[in-house]
């Protein structure tokens, strides 16, 4: 749906709904006005008309605001250049702020940086693409009103994001799916996306938590712990992991989840829910050896801070707990924070370490000053892949459509073997776009995306062990620990050094 299309929809609802004189307040225009000067702000090319600074198009049609509070971000090309058809534009919902405020950021830059390489080397034939990215604040109540003006008011095809699996699943049922909007996740990595009744609308680049779970639940049976606890956020992502984890845990020896073994509890997503003081308590009860911890940053460490003056100091935590401030949140904030940051072991989908990846990398670090995190490569490939397929319609802008872009990442898992990146995308995207029957199998950043074409997902990856390095401050990697054909590799704990290396030799000893 082009700009225009969108914009006229949505003038001749008002005119329906409330008449004439309140339909300007529909659209989502600039800021009143009474002359032009008042418009510049706005930014170029913003005029005033009817009492409202607009963006006249080519053809003297006007054209909605792209950018708002929600929505504050524009890059790739201008609001004029997109008004124009001169720019394919593209969504993005990502967490700015919320419980994962801070992945978002980077995630952000890992979507911008594949825009700005494929602008470089000339566009989609000669167009530029653009990001409009909006915050999807982790939570739906934010996130719906954002993808509600990238969709509805704006007119967008595709959209990158949502970051959470269950601000993802809400915004595609509420707004995406009846609009016929393709939606790729890089980080929703909730079981139940795969089962979702999408239409062929919802992707993503991130694994199902199954595998994770497996990953997990492997590693509990291999420490042969006597008690073990599984606390987890009540949403979409926490109940997902949990269920994954008891599915292999519990399937291996119904003994190990038996009531005097195994206790699961579920929290509000709220980092201040009373839910994670009664389930503290009833841990206490408990005594575990190890607690399973399955949350985003805040309310993660808000949990961990809770344990203070317990017996519980053993943790696994997941992908929702991999970054290097977690320390900083921790570390002399409660009695003991070294013991229990140094035994944490956490999982999280690997980073690949092949060239696709290497690549991806040294690109991100050369325009961001710093090394990518986790799902920055997600990202990157999933800009990559709405690029590849807008390209291979060859449709103008205003010509788009989600199910047609959806229809094209299908020729996209098979054939030659292309890295994703801009070294063969002229090429690539020519031969797409003139042979209807070509196809290529993308390798991206993330890995090889060999889409299950039924679900929409990645068939197979690795999950990576890591933990926290109290001397670099920083997050280290253990390796691989979970292989995609289920193989489980044990954290190598010899390979700890410095203040951590006897606190892992305690753990080795219990």
């Amino acid at each position: 749906m082009s700009l225009r299309t969108s914009a006229l929809m949505m003038s001749l609802l008002c005119l329906i709904a409330v008449g004439l004189t309140a339909c300007s307040l529909a659209l989502d225009f600039g800021d009143e006005c009474a002359e032009n000067s008042e418009c510049v702000s706005q930014g170029e090319g913003y005029v005033c008309s009817q009492g409202y600074c607009v963006l006249p198009t080519a053809s003297g049609e006007q054209c909605p605001k792209l950018t708002n509070e929600m929505c504050a971000t524009l890059f790739g090309a201008t609001e004029a250049e997109v008004c124009a058809g001169d720019a394919y534009l593209i969504g993005a919902l990502l967490s700015k702020s919320g419980a994962l405020a801070a992945d978002g950021p980077r995630i952000e830059k890992a979507v911008e940086l594949a825009v700005s390489e494929v602008n470089q080397v000339g566009g989609i034939f000669g167009k530029k693409v653009a990001i409009l990215s909006c915050d999807d604040g982790t939570d739906a109540a934010v996130a719906i009103p954002a993808a509600e003006h990238l969709i509805n008011v704006v007119g967008v095809d595709a959209v990158v994001g949502a970051v959470a699996s269950g601000v993802s699943i809400e915004v595609f049922n509420s707004v995406a799916k009846d609009k016929g909007v393709l939606m790729i996740s890089p980080s929703a990595t909730a079981p139940s996306l795969t089962d979702l009744p999408d239409e062929g609308l919802m992707w993503r680049t991130a694994p199902s938590d199954s595998v994770q779970g497996g990953a997990i639940a492997s590693h509990l049976l291999s420490l042969g712990q006597k008690k073990v606890a599984v606390i987890n956020r009540e949403d979409a992502y926490g109940n997902g992991l949990s269920e994954a984890i008891q599915k292999v845990f519990c399937g291996a020896d119904k003994d190990n989840c038996s009531e005097n073994r195994f206790m699961s509890r579920i929290y509000g997503d709220d980092s201040t829910s009373s839910d994670q003081s009664a389930a503290i308590v009833e841990l206490k009860k408990f005594l575990p050896d190890i607690v399973v911890l399955i949350s985003f940053f805040d309310d993660g460490i808000a949990f961990l801070k809770l344990t203070e003056g317990t017996t519980m100091d053993r943790f696994i935590l997941t992908d929702g707990m991999r970054d290097k401030t977690v320390i900083g949140e921790i570390s002399g904030k409660i009695a003991n924070s070294d013991a229990l940051l140094c035994k944490i072991v956490g999982t999280v989908p690997a980073d690949p370490s092949g060239d696709a990846y290497q690549a991806f990398s040294l690109r991100y670090k050369a325009k961001w000053g710093d090394s990518p995190g986790a799902f920055n490569a997600h990202a990157y490939d999933a800009t990559y892949i709405v690029m590849y397929a807008i390209a291979g319609l060859g449709l103008e802008p205003n010509e788009l459509d989600g199910k047609k872009i959806a229809g094209e990442i299908q020729r996209l898992t098979d054939g030659p073997l292309i890295d994703v990146g801009t070294s063969d995308w002229n090429g690539t995207i020519q031969s797409l776009r003139n042979n209807k029957q070509a196809t290529v199998d993308i390798r991206g950043a993330s890995g090889d995306l060999d889409f299950d074409l039924a679900t929409g997902e990645p068939k197979s990856t690795n999950i990576e062990g890591w933990r926290f390095d109290l001397e670099k401050n920083d997050v280290v990697s253990f390796g691989v620990m979970y292989s995609s054909s289920g193989e489980y590799t044990a954290p190598d704990t010899g390979m700890i050094t410095g203040k951590c290396a006897s606190f892992f030799e305690d753990v080795d000893q219990e």
